[in-house]
């Protein structure tokens, strides 16, 4: 039997994601940033090394930027 645990730092408890995961926001430098600060405030809660949070930060950002990207492109196609 699998067990699933659910956080609180999930995704869906932040900030620019107070909506529908399923249609992410709009990416725009403000959701950007409301996003990497979320972010921010877990790897502090976590004690992670500097090096360490730059690097989430830095692959938080493509990846945010993917999963938008995606999303339109996805949707371009289904309208077609």
């Amino acid at each position: 039997m699998t067990q699933i645990l659910i956080s609180d730092h999930s995704e869906v408890n932040a900030p620019s994601w107070s909506y529908d995961t399923l249609k992410p926001p709009k990416i725009s430098i403000y959701n950007l940033f409301k996003d990497i600060r979320w972010h921010i405030k877990l790897y502090n809660e976590a004690n992670l090394p500097l090096k360490t949070k730059i690097q989430f930060i830095c692959l938080r950002i493509v990846q945010r930027i993917s999963y938008n990207k995606g999303w339109e492109k996805g949707g371009k196609n289904v309208k077609k």
